[in-house]
């Protein structure tokens, strides 16, 4: 199968510093119909170096409607307008990004344009039904 459909946006997001000081940082936003139940998430560190998480492409939409995630990627839309995204690693701490709820509703809205939820599913389900292993496992 030959993929070729991704969302890219590249967006504006305010990271907390601590306290009510926020410093503006460009967030890169990608979906892949090769991978269509995740979005990519990655934002520069440094001149060389990327911080990136990957999350169900559902998380997102359950973020933006309220508070969502129970992992390293959780989403709280607040009265603002705005959603505050914190993405954590363990032991080495978060960061914490609000981000404009409209700009990530456009965003989402791309992606099911492209690839809808039925569609999602068929792709992982042929993916699936391509390895061998499916088929040598015994069921009763």
């Amino acid at each position: 199968m030959r993929y070729d459909v991704t969302v890219e946006r590249t967006l504006l997001f305010e990271m907390s510093t601590g306290g009510t000081t926020t410093v503006p940082i460009e967030v890169d936003l990608a979906f892949y119909e090769c991978d269509p139940l995740a979005v990519h998430l990655a934002f520069r560190i440094s001149e060389e170096r990327w911080i990136h998480w990957t999350f169900a492409r559902d998380l997102l939409v359950e973020g933006i409607a309220g508070p969502a995630g129970d992992g390293d990627v959780r989403f709280w839309p607040l009265d603002d307008g705005s959603v505050l995204v914190e993405v954590s690693v363990p032991e080495r701490g978060a960061a914490r990004f609000l981000a404009d709820i409209h700009e990530l509703t456009t965003f989402v809205d791309q992606t099911y344009h492209e690839v809808d939820a039925e569609r999602a599913q068929a792709i992982v389900e042929e993916e699936i039904g391509q390895y061998p292993w499916r088929h040598s496992i015994h069921r009763p």
